[in-house]
């Protein structure tokens, strides 16, 4: 904008790797801004750094926990959990009720529309829980944006000969017409199956 900041209209998505070929790949199409993705959660009045680290916890209960006592009061928290199965699960195992409702509970019934007891383990698994002061919501080694957004990657991606793109196009339409050896969907799973097993209860990611 006129103040030179790089507003993404759509919401900003982080661009995270360890995987040097990608960075390899993507950095023919553009320059890169260096970014680290750091979030803060309203809790009991407070902001708190989420993935839950050592600040979080400090900050929360007005404690001066090291790690190794942080460590320590996460397994007096935990809750046995016979069979871990769902988000929930993951979460009560890990770090306890409390800290679940305060933290994880809310925010992933925002997300993916369902409460974490109806959701898969993997959902809540992949998002740390760190007992150190590292306060960045991604470990990977690579994080950055690209320079000029998203969009304008993307077009110098798409200027080649190679490529036509047609818009306002659903693609059964067409998918009979058009020779392909491997098509990528990006659409609803249930709509690419004409909801032949009904509508999916929740969003659903592929990691």
């Amino acid at each position: 904008d006129e103040a030179g900041i790089l507003v993404h209209r759509y919401g900003p998505h982080i661009f995270h790797t360890n995987a040097r070929s990608i960075i390899d790949y993507l950095s023919q199409f553009t320059e890169w801004r260096p970014y680290e993705h750091r979030v803060l959660s309203s809790v009991d009045g407070k902001l708190l750094p989420i993935p839950i680290n050592l600040d979080t916890i400090n900050r929360l209960y007005d404690l001066e926990l090291t790690p190794e006592q942080l460590e320590e009061f996460f397994a007096s928290r935990r809750e046995t959990v016979e069979e871990v199965r769902t988000a929930e699960d993951v979460v009560v195992s890990t770090v306890g009720r409390e800290l679940y409702e305060k933290f994880f509970r809310g925010y992933t019934r925002k997300q993916w529309g369902v409460d974490p007891a109806q959701l898969s383990k993997s959902v809540t698994a992949r998002v740390p829980t760190r007992t150190n002061r590292d306060d960045r919501y991604f470990g990977d080694t690579f994080q950055n944006m690209p320079a000029g957004g998203y969009t304008r990657m993307f077009r110098r991606m798409l200027d080649n000969p190679g490529i036509k793109i047609m818009l306002q196009t659903d693609y059964r339409e067409i998918r009979d017409k058009i020779p392909f050896q491997r098509m990528i969907y990006t659409g609803p799973i249930d709509e690419y199956f004409d909801w032949s097993l009904g509508r999916l209860p929740y969003r659903s990611l592929r990691f």
